[in-house]
């Protein structure tokens, strides 16, 4: 393992901070502030519920989804206490429930069931009581589902399911049984999508809490025994290729998700006061941390499930809802959405569970756990320059949106006023530590306009003008 070094900042103030845990160390440049909007550069599209699903003693009602298109349409399958809810969703955010499976399994005891797709199947399973595999056919949506195999002959319950469509390959996370005892993984085939094979177990850590597999390669959230990468061989064996047992900030090793050109991985801890952690893992034999990140509101408040895409990381971070941010530079992850729609307090494990991102449209849906399911439109801002001048808004002229940014040096409180050529301010609003926000400006009129970008906390005023055309 190697660290890379950095600088941390913190507030409005940037400075060098030894590491406890890693003398000597230091990493990631970071800001952190509370949200001054419950909502920045996400709309809320659309929103589904159900009255009438069990309430467990945590509050919750659903917790994790996958999405799949059928037939030409786009659905959702949502997990909650009594089974799979199967949502087809419109363009225009609308939702309506198609069908329903009930879990073997069901009621106010389940706080976890856990779903994934290939070919046209779900396969469920329910971390609690005693349950099945459940293999769904999802062929004749949007009339019905159909439940094609529901068995214990491999486990009664599981936390987490993932499908490698490449390999054609079932990841099974944390399976146990009263027959079959506790194993950390199963590793099945699909090569038959209604009867899966077991080819068989990985058991060289305790538990796998979750994993993302790519091709023969699998990268294993294992809780406290931290990170392992395993590629599986057929015939089935499996080999350790790399391993990230320690790292700063370590917790709960939860979840992650591979870059697209495979050099890098993210992934959380589910422990409060831990940050999420952005690693390169181009070379398996050295993995390194490049830097930490987090929602910044609460230090208590924990990040969930990710996916990245393009360089932004999508982020089911519980309390603090869906958050998103960019890492096209690495050593400085940037917060640059969110939405938090304010769910129940009182219990740590509330708000956002699960997330699933149509990456070509910067959609996003969120299973929340007391909400149900939330469809939101991501308004991706402008990707900046390194080497950006300190102040600065774009386009110019504009049209629908203008963009306003900073450098990185200038990351606190502000608060932006904007008026006509009249004279009067036709908009004020505080802006939290972020390095780009918007305004829409969609039904001004044509001509020039004048800001200030004034600091709250910090005493500096920074001036411009710009253009709006709707020509």
């Amino acid at each position: 393992m190697h660290f890379i070094t950095g600088y941390f900042f913190l507030g409005t103030l940037t400075f060098l901070k030894k590491l406890q845990l890693f003398p000597g160390i230091v990493f990631g440049i970071l800001s952190f502030s509370a949200n001054a909007q419950e909502a920045m550069n996400i709309r809320l599209l659309g929103e589904w519920t159900s009255s009438s699903v069990s309430v467990n003693p945590q509050g919750a009602k659903f917790s994790d989804l996958w999405a799949f298109d059928i037939n030409g349409k786009n659905y959702a399958a949502l997990c909650s206490t009594d089974g799979i809810h199967f949502i087809e969703i419109g363009a225009d955010g609308s939702m309506v429930e198609r069908d329903f499976v009930q879990g073997v399994h069901f009621g106010p005891s389940v706080v976890n069931r856990d779903v994934a797709t290939f070919n046209g199947y779900l396969y469920a399973v329910c971390d609690h009581g005693f349950s099945t595999l459940q293999i769904i056919d999802l062929h004749y949506l949007p009339d019905s589902v159909h439940v094609v195999l529901s068995t214990d002959q491999f486990f009664q319950r599981a936390h987490s399911v993932f499908v490698d469509t490449s390999s054609a390959t079932l990841l099974v996370c944390g399976p146990s049984s009263t027959i079959n005892g506790d194993r950390a993984m199963d590793v099945f085939s699909l090569s038959n999508p209604e009867n899966p094979s077991l080819l068989g177990s990985f058991n060289s850590v305790q538990y796998v809490h979750d994993a993302y597999m790519r091709n023969d390669t699998a990268w294993l959230n294992c809780g406290f025994d931290g990170l392992l990468v395993v590629k599986i061989n057929i015939p089935f064996s499996i080999q350790i290729i790399g391993d990230l047992p320690a790292y700063p900030e370590m917790g709960y090793n939860h979840s992650g998700w591979l870059s697209e050109d495979g050099r890098y991985y993210v992934f959380s801890d589910e422990t409060p006061n831990r940050r999420m952690k952005l690693c390169d893992v181009s070379n398996l034999n050295d993995i390194q941390v490049l830097s930490l990140f987090h929602s910044g509101t609460d230090a208590q408040n924990m990040a969930h499930n990710m996916m990245l895409f393009d360089d932004y990381v999508y982020v089911s971070h519980y309390r603090d809802g869906l958050q998103i941010f960019d890492i096209s530079d690495k050593s400085f992850p940037q917060r640059i959405a969110w939405y938090d729609p304010e769910t129940v307090d009182g219990f740590a494990f509330s708000g956002a569970w699960g997330i699933y991102v149509y990456r070509n449209e910067h959609r996003i849906l969120i299973s929340d756990m007391q909400r149900g399911l939330l469809y939101y439109q991501f308004d991706a801002p402008p990707r900046l320059a390194s080497d950006r001048t300190e102040f600065g808004v774009a386009p110019n002229p504009a049209f629908d949106v203008i963009w306003f940014w900073r450098s990185s040096s200038r990351l606190y409180p502000v608060q932006l006023q904007i008026w006509d050529l009249s004279g009067k301010i036709v908009f004020e609003e505080k802006f939290p530590s972020i390095d780009r926000f918007s305004v829409d400006i969609n039904s001004w009129d044509s001509g020039m306009y004048f800001f200030t970008i004034s600091g709250i906390e910090v005493s500096t005023k920074y001036s411009g003008k710009f253009i709006v055309s709707h020509q």
